[in-house]
């Protein structure tokens, strides 16, 4: 008896992560490049017609649904803009959505109900803040186990493609849709269904890695919404190219803002080094492994040299 309690104290006080850091940041690579092939392949090979009356039946509950997932800029863009020569403001709006909708899974306790996150992320704040990291760590770990095995099922992922199917349909009934909304969506499902539950997979996959197999500190995937400020400490210009943009003197007046994320970024916090002799609560440090990359407001402006 004694034995076995030693081993379970042993697996619960182990330090190890299954798996590198490294193989963690190549799986968030791979995730990132399926999302930016779907969506160029999704915006490239969708009829749009702006021509067509958009009833507001059709348009108000889409901007509802993405709203929170896009911000109010890209659905500007997307409601005023044709798209049918040039869909890169459909393919922002695309790739920022499945951006967004990647973070979610990845990051969620349980796949029941997305409400009740707070309560267990409020749990696990505190006791980082009281215990020792490996203690927290396998707490995390141990209740995503649990609450994985209780809510996630064979019907999970048909529903995550379906929700996402959904948001994907908004986007497109936004953006000046060529049909009625219910045959957008069958169309979206039946071309990109297969794609989507793939996508899903990784996620699936990339919750339970970071959740349950990395005790030794917290890998989490990093996005920044539309509207926040520019910082190229904490992300990438998708359209700098090799050379990343800098701050101006300009931009403490004017600061330049976030339209969109590109691609998910990744962060570890870990505790912080102390002193032995310090006091007080425990110090936790965020560390940048991979910056999100980001589409800027100021495409705003080339997109009307364009138009000009």
């Amino acid at each position: 008896m004694k034995g076995a309690e030693l081993r379970a104290a042993q697996t619960y006080l182990t330090k190890a992560d299954s798996l590198s850091e490294a193989e963690i940041l190549h799986m968030f690579e791979e995730l990132n490049s399926h999302i930016y092939q779907l969506s160029a392949h999704m915006a490239d090979n969708t009829k749009f017609d702006r021509s067509r009356h958009i009833p507001q039946t059709w348009t108000i509950p889409a901007r509802m649904e993405v709203e929170r997932l896009l911000g109010t800029q890209v659905i500007q863009l997307l409601a005023t803009r044709s798209h049918s020569e040039e869909p890169f403001c459909v393919q922002v709006a695309l790739q920022s959505c499945m951006v967004g909708f990647a973070k979610m899974i990845i990051s969620t306790w349980n796949f029941n109900s997305f409400e009740n996150n707070r309560h267990y992320s409020d749990v696990y704040e505190w006791l980082k803040v009281s215990e020792d990291p490996t203690v927290s760590g396998r707490w995390r770990a141990l209740t995503i186990t649990s609450l994985r095995a209780l809510t996630l099922t064979e019907v999970t992922a048909p529903l995550l493609r379906d929700n996402l199917a959904s948001f994907i349909t908004d986007i497109i009934l936004l953006a000046g849709p060529s049909a009625a909304p219910a045959e957008v969506y069958q169309n979206v499902v039946s071309r990109y269904g297969e794609e989507f539950l793939t996508l899903i997979d990784t996620m699936i996959r990339l919750q339970k890695i970071i959740g349950e197999e990395v005790i030794s500190g917290q890998i989490e995937p990093m996005v920044h919404f539309c509207g926040e400020t520019f910082n190229p400490e904490q992300m990438e210009d998708e359209n700098a190219g090799k050379q990343q943009r800098t701050p101006r003197a300009l931009d403490a007046r004017n600061p330049v803002v976030v339209l969109g994320t590109m691609s998910l970024g990744v962060t570890r916090i870990k505790k912080k080094a102390m002193c032995s002799d310090a006091a007080g609560p425990a110090s936790w440090v965020a560390v940048t492994l991979v910056k999100p990359k980001v589409v800027l407001e100021t495409i705003l402006d080339e997109l009307q040299m364009s138009d000009a």
